[in-house]
């Protein structure tokens, strides 16, 4: 069997063996080059011709439509770099202080453990805004069943001037910011690792900003228990 069987209607597509679709033409100034377009079970004759086309022109602009096809799995590979990923990375990077660290990557792993795997190009603001709230939701809930524990059982329960969870959603975003704010520049074949910029930066919103006020008394010993 002949390896390249040349199609009867388009210069420069071919049947690889029979059972490939395959392009081969020569680059604008430069070698002979052969794209692979798919099998001639997928590709009806008239589907190849529309795929080969492209190529062909690609070609004879210079353009090697292989190199890009490389250059576009570099792309997808680097965009599925994780939260995980960067936050692993970067702890290993950042000069913390062991306690810091281990509040960071503690606090990180409890508030943001389910987007572990997501990759950080994937994670929205959107997403941030709808966490910030969550963070704090779920430590007025664990407050609440604290409160009525002690309630129960005569304890006297503590008050906060604070918006209950507004401390702990700061911090967790504190550190989620710093993480992204060290890729924003971080580009892959001249794409943005993260394209639209630190998705933290939404809290800096009015509605995002308020200022925690200082402790002004300390505690007695029945509330330190």
């Amino acid at each position: 069997m002949t390896e390249w069987i040349p199609d009867a209607k388009l210069p420069g597509l071919y049947k690889r063996r029979g059972v490939v679709w395959a392009v081969k033409s020569r680059l604008k100034n430069g070698p002979l080059v052969t794209c692979t377009i798919g099998k001639v079970s997928l590709f009806p004759p008239l589907k190849a011709r529309h795929e080969a086309k492209k190529l062909l022109a690609k070609l004879a602009l210079g353009i090697n439509p292989n190199e890009e096809r490389k250059k576009q799995e570099r792309i997808r590979v680097a965009r599925r770099f994780t939260l995980e990923d960067a936050i692993k990375e970067y702890s290993e990077t950042v000069e913390w202080k062991l306690k810091t660290k281990q509040d960071a990557l503690s606090t990180l792993k409890r508030r943001f453990g389910d987007w572990y795997q997501t990759p950080i190009g994937n994670i929205t603001k959107k997403d941030i805004q709808q966490r910030f709230v969550q963070i704090k939701k779920d430590v007025a809930r664990v407050k609440k069943a604290r409160d009525e524990y002690r309630e129960e059982h005569g304890i006297k329960t503590k008050s906060y001037i604070n918006e209950i969870g507004l401390g702990e959603a700061k911090r967790a975003f504190r550190y989620l910011s710093a993480i992204f704010n060290s890729y924003v520049y971080d580009d892959i074949e001249d794409a943005k690792l993260l394209p639209n910029g630190n998705p933290c930066n939404i809290l800096k919103k009015p509605q995002y900003k308020k200022t925690l006020q200082g402790r002004v008394r300390n505690l007695d010993l029945r509330e330190r228990s």
